[in-house]
């Protein structure tokens, strides 16, 4: 099929893109934009978002029903979204996704709602949503090892709540949310160093790190003791130790060194064993030098992940005309 066959949406809490999809998942059409769940622009519908999105991709196909498949991930079918889709336990297959899809009519819109995963840990609960698609997108078309049953990997999904997972072939079998992002935006932001950051630029986009980011990394790896590392960096600059205009990067690398040891401390990796990066662009980037800083050889992930897991989880409704 080398048509439009399906069209899948990763819609967050901040942000939607859209994939217009062949039979063969190949991505024909793209649509994005800052429409996410909480605060749609210009406080639209989201049957208004879907109308300027998706609509013209609808109309192309066939105008007289909707005849593509519409699978959307991620905040959108949480409680706050078009409909909950409740999540599906640990350890959770590709089919256990696909057997939780949830229908959601949105006007003359029909979608299918991917469920999030859930775990329950001794150790406290955890929850994940659209991170799970992500997770299928970039394990697709890895094959297993010869004569050899499903390998265990362990991937990274960096963003404001950064996911760490253990995967077992295609199936994810335990993961750990960081939220790494969120600790550093707050701090900067509104926490005790704001006053000390008002000169300063946090790491934005084609910005490369730096030697205090190097530092920030080595402090988390020399010391397990991340809140007196928070501390430490308002100290740091009151005693001329950190120029103020370095606080953003070291404070990013003392987060993101404390998060890597505490995920090979609950996975029990060795340094030497490779893993999955799931990032593109700067946020990647960051990533993957702090990884290899501890020794560690990231795979990065093909970029697209989040269109491949959805066309995944949608196969069946396009091979079912659903």
């Amino acid at each position: 099929m080398s048509g439009p066959a399906l069209i899948g949406i990763d819609w967050g809490s901040t942000a939607l893109r859209a994939y217009l999809m062949a039979g063969d998942g190949r991505v024909v059409a793209e649509a994005s934009g800052l429409e996410g769940i909480l605060e749609p622009a210009g406080a639209r519908t989201f049957e208004d978002v879907l109308e300027t999105r998706i609509g013209p991709w609808l109309e192309a196909s066939r105008p007289e029903r909707q005849a593509l498949p519409i699978v959307a991930s991620g905040m959108i079918g949480s409680r706050n979204g078009l409909r909950e889709a409740p999540y599906v336990p640990c350890p959770a297959a590709p089919g256990d996704l696909a057997q939780g899809l949830v229908p959601a009519a949105c006007g003359r819109f029909r979608l299918w709602l991917v469920p999030g995963v859930r775990q329950n840990d001794p150790d406290g609960p955890d929850v994940m949503r659209g991170e799970e698609t992500q997770i299928l997108g970039a394990l697709a078309g890895d094959p297993e090892p010869p004569d050899r049953g499903p390998e265990i990997r362990l991937l990274v999904l960096p963003g404001t709540h950064s996911k760490w997972v253990e995967t077992e072939g295609t199936v994810i079998r335990e993961f750990t949310t960081f939220p790494t992002g969120e600790i550093y935006a707050s701090l900067l932001r509104s926490g005790s160093l704001a006053g000390f950051t008002a000169e300063a630029r946090p790491p934005s986009a084609g910005v490369p790190a730096t030697a205090h980011f190097d530092a920030g990394l080595a402090a988390a790896r020399e010391d397990p003791g991340l809140l007196r590392h928070l501390f430490g960096v308002r100290a740091r600059t009151l005693l001329g130790a950190l120029e103020t205009t370095g606080v953003p990067e070291f404070l990013s690398g003392v987060l993101l060194g404390h998060e890597i040891e505490e995920a090979l401390a609950r996975f029990q990796r060795s340094p030497a064993a490779p893993l999955t990066l799931v990032a593109d662009g700067p946020l990647g980037t960051r990533y993957a030098r702090a990884l290899s800083a501890r020794g560690l050889t990231p795979i990065r992930a093909p970029a697209g992940a989040a269109a491949r897991g959805l066309f995944v989880l949608g196969r069946d409704l396009v091979r079912n005309g659903s």
